[in-house]
């Protein structure tokens, strides 16, 4: 036993004997799916959707009153930099990266992880191009993240909000209303 770590194995196929793994991996799956769902990435960024649902339930109260963050680094965590999975981003380009005076100084991202604290990941719209970034502006309205946009790419007018109204909360609606086919820009993109 090394560092009070035991490695007990279970015999092939019998999933029910490791209860704790297969708790955990349910949940990541549950946090991975609504991730992607809000977001309106297709399936195949399940892997940047499941490491960022790890990573802020590693820096969250767990259920035996413990943030695994704060154990393993004994530092109280600061979570005010969280931003959801797949919230628009405007992203800085640096005037040294060999810009001309007229070009673009920042092109227009979706969020999907973090590599650090106020490290964001960020795919670049219209493209799989992913980046490490922290220089970065977020999309707000009415202080709430934006995550679904309708429109053309080269407008930045029509950014808006969808929310839903908890009292007429419907889920049969609410697919019908959110049918990814509406999310314009998404739908083709797959990870490189």
């Amino acid at each position: 036993m090394k560092h009070s770590i035991e490695h007990e194995f279970t015999a092939p196929y019998t999933s029910p004997s490791n209860g704790v793994a297969e708790c955990r991996i349910g949940v990541l799956l549950e946090g991975t799916r609504a991730a992607l769902f809000n977001s309106g990435l297709p399936p195949s960024w399940w892997g940047h959707a499941t490491m960022s649902v790890a990573y802020v339930q590693n820096i969250f109260l767990n259920a035996s009153g413990n943030v695994p963050e704060e154990l393993w680094t004994s530092q109280r965590q600061n979570v005010s930099y969280l931003i959801p999975f797949g919230s628009i981003s405007f992203v800085h380009i640096p005037e040294k990266s060999g810009q001309k005076k007229l070009d673009a100084r920042g092109f227009k991202a979706q969020m999907v992880g973090y590599a650090g604290r106020k490290v964001y990941v960020v795919k670049e719209w219209g493209s799989n191009a992913v980046y490490h970034t922290s220089d970065v502006v977020w999309e707000k309205s009415n202080g709430h993240w934006v995550s679904e946009v309708k429109g053309k790419d080269e407008d930045l007018e029509f950014l808006t909000l969808k929310t839903l109204d908890d009292a007429n909360w419907n889920p049969n609606q609410t697919a019908a209303k959110y049918n990814r086919d509406q999310v314009t820009s998404l739908n083709p993109l797959s990870p490189s």
